[in-house]
């Protein structure tokens, strides 16, 4: 669901530490209120829809990261792979960009995490949309593998838009492609992952 078609949950929540909003992501903040919402209006060419956080207060910060289980994680361990993801904000805003690994198996949000890399984004003011991305190799004993976005102490009321996060094989972020050739088939993976659901 990195394209974020599938809110089986409903399309806007500021329900803190839950999976609440667009299916697989998991939410957080620590002060103040982030809103999470559909966003079909601020979206890069060839997307519906974005994810847009939107933070209360600037001492607070949000994170939103996915989980992939112990199946599809021990296919990547000892291999270099690309996260990548089109950003864009109302204000400038900073975003650790990071790749996480557990020996553990089907780790959920709240587990113990190592990470692997991590890079702070500077997303600059304004809807147009840039794509970043962090390049890694995951360890040999990664059993589960967790991605994610955190953005620190930006401005009251900045919104930060997300769109096309993508983990694969490799070097180069190659063009954004779903998990499945159509939404029934995005729809269905969505619903077969395991239990941190």
């Amino acid at each position: 669901n990195g394209a974020f078609d599938i809110w089986q949950r409903g399309t806007s929540s500021s329900t803190n530490a839950t999976y609440n909003s667009a299916d697989r992501w998991w939410m957080y903040y620590n002060a103040g209120t982030t809103t999470y919402s559909q966003e079909a209006t601020v979206v890069p060419a060839g997307f519906r829809y974005a994810m847009k956080a939107t933070q209360s207060v600037a001492t607070g910060s949000f994170v939103m990261v996915q989980c992939f289980e112990t199946t599809t994680a021990v296919t990547l361990a000892s291999k270099t792979v690309t996260f990548s993801a089109y950003m864009a904000a109302t204000a400038a805003a900073s975003v650790n960009f990071y790749v996480d690994y557990s020996t553990l198996t089907d780790v959920g949000p709240t587990g113990t995490w190592t990470t692997v890399s991590s890079i702070i984004q500077s997303v600059p003011s304004g809807s147009a949309y840039a794509r970043y991305q962090i390049t890694c190799t995951v360890p040999a004993t990664a059993k589960s593998i967790r991605v994610g976005v955190t953005a620190n102490t930006i401005a009251a009321g900045t919104s930060v838009y997300f769109a096309g996060l993508q983990l694969e094989e490799g070097t180069v972020a190659t063009p954004f492609r779903r998990n499945a050739n159509s939404l029934q088939g995005e729809l269905a993976a969505c619903q077969r992952y395991y239990v941190s659901e």
